[in-house]
């Protein structure tokens, strides 16, 4: 059974948050393709084969109309490519796809562990910490602003106010949209200005500044939309990832025991982030809207309706993962299909930067600090669009 008033379901209730999982397992056993009448009227889809199916299904269900399970508010930026179609979206990924290739991540992995050890080295002789605000949320941001967008010494305080905007109610966020898309215009004008750079010193910035769709080059507004659209990933997915991950090391004592052992080698390590991927997805949902009458297990989603996918659900699908509700650490890859970076044309841009940025940071974590327990009562989950602890107070032992 769930406390959440279903009739009426709204990704950003309280209730749903404080009862989230036992809400989505209920949904997806009773109502796994479920109409809300809340803001207007959505369809929930709760079920791994059906969401699979419409995030791969393009043609059917498009993304141009909105991609938040939340819509944003009316905004002149629109965040592509994940608001965009084939075969826009297909030349713009094009494009873009090399600088978060695995080889251009694995060049970035020194200066990973450079930035994730100063962030250490603040708190580390304390032996705690409020992890999300002291490491999650600054590690990844650094990495991004500095080594994606070529920001050295970016101060990303601003970056994080518009994106807790947007995470946080996507329906009142259309000045931190246009607030950040004027960031995002002073540093392409300041790009354009700089004039041609060595090919090797290229960044994101000069790729989508290079971009062409038939023929002409990019808008601004699609540069802004660009720029926010992947930053805002940049900065949450992986600090969200990090905080749950964390959690549950924290509270866990075979987890951590895990993770800690010398017998958890990088190739172990990279199998247990999958799970973590798998069991808490930080990301949740996505939507789309659809672009003709589809039927779905009996139900008619009619054009313009708009469509929730819950990955986060999905990937507790007891019908596509044996031992769905358990966090099973050395779960073989080949049954760990999840979906916590999407499905088709529009998987994300950037999971493998976030794969490589967990794994350094837990293997530093874990060569510098031991017996880490959590040091509050209680950890509350955001109640927004990306999902982890609000705040994750820490203490540990310093390695000799």
């Amino acid at each position: 059974m769930t406390t959440v008033d279903l009739e009426d379901f709204w990704p950003l209730d309280p209730a749903l948050s404080e009862n989230y999982w036992p809400t989505l397992e209920y949904m997806r056993t009773t109502c796994p393709v479920h109409h809300s009448n809340s803001h207007g009227g959505f369809w929930v889809l709760t079920r791994y084969d059906d969401v699979w199916r419409v995030a791969r299904d393009y043609e059917s269900f498009i993304n141009s109309k909105g991609v938040s399970a939340v819509p944003f508010e009316d905004s002149r930026v629109r965040p592509v490519p994940a608001m965009a179609d084939p075969p826009f979206q297909r030349s713009l990924r094009v494009s873009l796809d090399r600088y978060f290739s695995p080889r251009a991540v694995e060049v970035f992995e020194p200066y990973m562990r450079r930035v994730a050890n100063e962030l250490l080295d603040t708190f580390a002789s304390n032996q705690s910490c409020e992890f999300m605000n002291d490491f999650a949320t600054h590690y990844p941001a650094r990495v991004f602003f500095e080594r994606v967008l070529g920001l050295q010494g970016a101060d990303v305080a601003q970056a994080r106010v518009w994106a807790d905007a947007m995470m946080m109610a996507p329906h009142k966020s259309a000045s931190a949209w246009d607030e950040f898309g004027r960031w995002a215009q002073d540093l392409v004008d300041r790009r354009r200005a700089e004039g041609p750079r060595d090919p090797a010193e290229e960044n994101f910035v000069d790729g989508l500044l290079a971009a062409r769709f038939e023929g002409e080059p990019l808008s601004d507004l699609t540069l802004q939309g660009a720029i926010v659209n992947v930053t805002l990933g940049g900065l949450e997915t992986t600090a969200m990832a990090l905080g749950v991950i964390m959690h549950h090391v924290a509270t866990e004592p075979a987890t951590a025991a895990y993770l800690a052992s010398p017998d958890c080698g990088r190739d172990q390590l990279m199998v247990a982030i999958e799970e973590f991927l798998r069991y808490e997805t930080a990301l949740p949902t996505i939507a789309r809207v659809a672009a003709r009458d589809v039927e779905i297990d009996g139900h008619l989603i009619k054009e313009g309706d708009r469509v929730v996918l819950f990955y986060g659900s999905g990937n507790r699908d007891e019908a596509m993962f044996p031992r769905a509700g358990e966090l099973v650490l050395d779960r073989p890859i080949e049954e760990n299909r999840h979906m916590t970076f999407g499905s088709g044309k529009h998987r994300c841009l950037g999971s493998n930067l976030a794969r490589a940025e967990l794994r350094v940071a837990l293997e530093e974590i874990f060569a510098r600090f031991s017996d880490i327990t959590l040091d509050q009562p209680h950890v509350a989950y955001r109640n927004a669009i990306s999902r982890g602890p609000v705040t994750l107070r820490l203490r540990f032992k310093e390695q000799a």
